[in-house]
């Protein structure tokens, strides 16, 4: 229902800019979509980061980039 929402927005004269970034693009969105075809279907609450995540959140803190080709 994103897109209606969205475009409910635009009506009132929001203005926006939508952009697709590839899952491989963003290593955060692309591990927690692996994750959620694992798991089950619904909202999944996570009170921590996935263990799988913490190496990469750690690295960003210290803002130690990662290149990616």
């Amino acid at each position: 229902m994103y897109i209606g929402d969205c475009l409910d927005l635009i009506r009132e004269g929001w203005v926006m800019e939508v952009r697709h970034i590839f899952r491989e693009g963003n290593h955060y969105a692309d591990h927690l979509a692996n994750l959620a075809h694992e798991g089950t279907n619904g909202l999944v609450r996570l009170p921590n980061p996935p263990d799988g995540l913490l190496p990469s959140l750690h690295a960003d803190a210290l803002r130690h980039g990662k290149l990616r080709f």
